[in-house]
């Protein structure tokens, strides 16, 4: 399989990222950008898939810098299965999608969910879908999405002269 000259640098795995591994039934939402291993109402059907967590899926000797997570509520399942990754990577940032009716499959308050990736040392920003530039979150922020995608940044955002920061 080739990926646009990334061959070498990507490589694909299929498996769910979680807070340990196994197996997990992933439901098959009516849009496929939708699937999730929590329930699901809108389910069609059920598939086994494997899940690992990311300390196991990334060898040591790779640091990342950016971590996309979206996957439709698991977030917290994920982050537990990346300590290792998060403690040896201090400049690590990630780009979580955030959805309150994900929240809500889950049980999880929006202060609970925050203060999980707070305790990694990370601090949300609001990403500005229009343009890219990221603001401060707030609390009313997060109550009126539907979804939306933060930054968590362990440093503050002048470290990256590339990101606008607006009020």
């Amino acid at each position: 399989m080739t990926f646009n000259g990334l061959d070498g640098i990507v490589s694909v795995v299929e498996s769910a990222v979680a807070e340990q591994a196994g197996t997990a039934e992933l439901r098959i939402g009516l849009t496929s950008g939708h699937n999730s291993i929590l329930a699901l109402d809108e389910a069609t059907e059920m598939v086994s898939v494997n899940q690992s967590t990311l300390d196991e899926l990334l060898p040591s000797s790779v640091f990342p810098k950016l971590i996309k997570l979206d996957v439709e509520g698991a977030e917290l399942n994920a982050l537990s299965g990346m300590r290792r990754v998060l403690d040896r990577s201090s400049d690590v940032s990630m780009i979580v999608e955030f959805a309150p009716s994900h929240l809500a499959r889950t049980n999880i308050s929006v202060d609970e969910w925050l203060g999980k990736f707070s305790s990694h040392g990370f601090t949300p920003w609001l990403i500005g879908e229009a343009d890219g530039s990221i603001r401060a979150v707030t609390r009313h922020d997060l109550a009126s999405v539907f979804s939306v995608n933060l930054l968590f940044l362990k440093h503050h955002p002048g470290r990256w002269p590339k990101l606008v920061v607006r009020n």
